[in-house]
């Protein structure tokens, strides 16, 4: 069966938010058609430049959301 996927379907795979299904389907698609191989490389190479973010958070914002859980789950 042959499938148009679209951008979004691509970057989905990408970041694997996709199902098994889809994960196969996709993978299948890339590896049989050279124009869909080459916009996922496209968008695999634009991942990669995107710049690494780390967040750390501050010491008082860990100790509200450890509290607020406390309360809600009762731990």
């Amino acid at each position: 069966m042959v499938k148009n996927f679209t951008q979004n379907d691509l970057v989905s795979f990408l970041y694997r938010e996709v199902n098994f299904n889809q994960f196969q389907l996709i993978g299948e698609s890339i590896e049989n058609d050279w124009e869909v191989f080459q916009e996922y490389k496209n968008l695999r190479n634009a991942k990669r430049e995107i710049p690494k973010v780390y967040f750390h958070p501050s010491p008082s914002t860990l100790n509200n959301i450890l509290a607020i859980s406390r309360e809600e789950f009762g731990v």
